[in-house]
Formats: structure tokens, sequence, C-alpha cells
């Protein structure tokens, strides 16, 4: 066989002989379908927590729509810097499982409630928390502070 036929050979065979292995084996197992007329198990829970861009939110602000503007930063960096209209409740992560004062929010659980931390790290937990404690119109402000700053204090 020539060089050439060798290596278009092998070039067809490699690609071939790795998706062979790739697709046999022990891969990923699907469970087997309840029989028909039986209760299909549960899809796991989608997250309830929505994200917003920082300049939606501006957009929001500026037509007064009603919300309440969280910002989970410590009293230290509030004080530091804020965005107007913002309420400080601070994420504690002093504990052994974070927690927030959930009596600084509204009681009504359907509330739109926008959550800012510095960079979404915090605000994504204080999120989690709210929705866990029953809320069901949270929204984190992607990238934070630092993305709001950078951007929407310019408009």
């Amino acid at each position: 066989m020539s060089m050439k036929k060798t290596l278009i050979t092998l070039l067809i065979s490699l690609p071939l002989a790795m998706f062979l292995v790739a697709c046999g084996g022990e891969g990923e197992q699907y469970p087997e379908p309840p029989p028909i007329g039986e209760q299909h198990p549960e899809p796991p829970p989608v997250s309830e927590v929505a994200d917003m861009s920082q300049f939606d939110v501006r957009r929001l602000i500026d037509r007064n729509q009603p919300h309440v503007f969280v910002d989970v930063r410590s009293a230290e960096e509030f004080a530091e810097r804020s965005i107007e209209d913002t309420v400080n409740i601070p994420l504690d992560q002093s504990g052994e499982e974070p927690s927030i004062d959930l009596s600084a929010f509204p009681a009504d659980k359907d509330a739109p409630i926008l959550v800012i931390c510095r960079t979404q790290n915090r605000s994504r937990i204080a999120a989690d928390l709210l929705v866990q404690a029953g809320y069901t119109n949270v929204t984190v402000v992607i990238g934070g502070t630092s993305a709001w700053f950078a951007f929407c204090d310019r408009v």
C-alpha cells in the first residue's frame, strides 16, 4: 500500500475508533422509564432566581416599575459607595451557613426583589435564601456593583 493510502486509512480509522470507544463501555446510564400508567419521577427543580443585566435594571428604575432593590454587601462596603434607592441588608457569612435578615424584606412574597452585591456571588446566595423562604420574584443583577459602577453611573 502506498504511503498516501496508509495515511488516509489511518485518518479515517482513528476518529471512528475513538467514536466507538467513547460510545461504548460504562458511560452514563439512563434509568429505565416507569411502566405505562405509573407515576413518572418529578424532574429536578429549576432555579427560581432570574438574572437581569444592570442596563435592564436601570431601565426598570427609570420607568418607576415597582421593586425592592437590595444590596447585600457589608455595611462598610455599602457606606463607601452605593446605588441610589438601594436598601442595605447584608448577607451574614460569619456562621457555618450564610443567612440574611428576612424580617427586613417585604411581607409580600410576590414582590419584585432585585439583589446586588459586588460581583454577584453573595447576591446569588442571598437570592437562593429568599427563594427558600418563599419569595417568588427574585432577580440577581448580573455583574454586581462592579459592573454597575463601571457602566450605569455613566448613563
